[in-house]
Order: C-alpha cells, then sequence, then structure tokens
C-alpha cells in the first residue's frame, strides 16, 4: 500500500533550510496528503569528499570498496532505500552544486546490490536566476545511470528571494509531486505490492 512506499527529498543546496528546503518540504507535504512516507535529507550536513587520488578500487577491485571514509554511502543508502527521490537542485554558477556532482560521481562506487532493481521515480526542482537548461543536461547522464532513474518531470523556480512565495513556483512544484505519485501508484500497480 502506498503508506509503506517512501519519497526522499535530497536538497543539494549549500545553505540548510532556506529556499531549495522550503521547495522541497512543500512537495513532500503535497505527497504526506497522500500517504506516503516522507523524509528530506540536506546534503550540506554531511560530509561529502571528491574522488581522490585512488586506483579505482570501486570500479576494478573484486571489493569495489571506495577507500574515502565519508558520509556518502550512508546518503546512497537512504536514496536506495526510497521508492522516489526529488532532488532540490539550485543553479550555482551555471550548473549542478558541486555536493550533487560529487554524490553521483562516488556512485560508480556502489556494488550491483546497493543498486536498485527497478527504476526508481525521480523528480527535480530546479532554482536559480539562470542555467536551469544547463542543470538539465548536467543530470541527465548522472539519473540514466543511478539509480537508475525513472524521470517524471521538473520545476523551474526562477529567482532566489522567497522562491516559494511565489504561485507559479509553488503550482510547477506541486504539479512536480502529482506526477511523482501518479507513477508511484503506477508502478505498485504493475508490481502488485
Amino acid at each position: 500500500m502506498c503508506e509503506k512506499m517512501k519519497v526522499l527529498g535530497v536538497s543539494c543546496s549549500a545553505r540548510v533550510n532556506k529556499n531549495t528546503a522550503d521547495l522541497l518540504n512543500l512537495a513532500l507535504e503535497t505527497l504526506r496528503t497522500k500517504g506516503l512516507q516522507t523524509e528530506l535529507i540536506q546534503l550540506a550536513n554531511f560530509k561529502i569528499l571528491p574522488c581522490q587520488r585512488c586506483d579505482y578500487q570501486c570500479l576494478y577491485h573484486k571489493e569495489r570498496e571506495c577507500p574515502i571514509e565519508d558520509d556518502v554511502p550512508k546518503i546512497w543508502k537512504r536514496i536506495s532505500a526510497s521508492d522516489g527521490v526529488i532532488y532540490g537542485v539550485p543553479v550555482y554558477s551555471g550548473t549542478i552544486p558541486s555536493l550533487l556532482k560529487i554524490l553521483f560521481e562516488r556512485s560508480q562506487a556502489l556494488t550491483p546490490e546497493e543498486r536498485r532493481k527497478h527504476p526508481q521515480v525521480t523528480g527535480v526542482i530546479i532554482l536559480g536566476s539562470y542555467g536551469h537548461l544547463n542543470v538539465l543536461g548536467a543530470l541527465a547522464p548522472s539519473l540514466m545511470y543511478y539509480p537508475l532513474s525513472k524521470p517524471v518531470g521538473y520545476a523551474m523556480a526562477i529567482g532566489w528571494e522567497k522562491a516559494i512565495e511565489k504561485e507559479r513556483t509553488r503550482q510547477e512544484v506541486i504539479a512536480l509531486a502529482e506526477s511523482v505519485y501518479k507513477e508511484l501508484m503506477l508502478q505498485e500497480s504493475k508490481e502488485g505490492r
């Protein structure tokens, strides 16, 4: 039943509890009213280190372990355990923020057991003043690679200040949440959960 399904909101902003988190919370609240479990994580609250001078243990060694000790494995575990994910992506320097880029780059260390068995319903909220299409272009390869996503749409919030107060932005975010919900219900009926 849908009350056992979970959607994770992932704020990729370097700022905690600001515009990106506000928009994600609006999407998650929309899904909670439909009976889904939700959770918000903010990447800025985690220790996330970039790939660094390793010998590609994550790709070529039998153990496939990443030698970096940080919170990235914990984050991927939470993402992988969710039925759906909505990424909140602010536009930094005309593209995705470094926290998200590092997270996706580090996904190559995931073992086949850690990858999802079916496509994960995925939505994206993009927030910024310019570079929205660059963000979509940068996200596409990563979302296709991991977590074998099934993208259902995106919402664009133009501008930075108090984006949650703009009615058009609110409607786009709610519509994205509705799309995530519909796809999850379709998946649930196909899988006979």
